[in-house]
């Protein structure tokens, strides 16, 4: 049942991202570009973190795993709060 939770999420993530790419101030013509930059993107993240997960698995379990990967989730949190009050939409 998890495997089917995570696989519905992650193509409502992926449809998500596609129909936001849709509305976004890109070009038409440059639209087909953007969302391959976002696969290929997307498709190096699950090499390197597919490729590491293992080691890191092996080396210090889930809880070294759990931490490796939120340290970029954090990163990006805070690039957005940073962002947000630079526009001034947050306080």
């Amino acid at each position: 049942m998890p495997v089917r939770a995570l696989r519905a999420a992650w193509n409502a993530g992926l449809i998500g991202g596609s129909a936001l790419l849709r509305d976004a101030r890109v070009p038409p013509s440059l639209q087909t570009r953007a969302e391959g930059l976002g696969e290929l993107g997307m498709g190096a993240a699950a090499a390197v973190g597919g490729s590491g997960a293992g080691p890191l698995l092996a080396t210090g379990g889930f809880a070294l795993l759990g931490l490796v990967a939120a340290a970029p989730c954090l990163l990006l949190v805070l690039a957005l709060v940073g962002q947000a009050r630079r526009a001034g939409t947050l306080r």
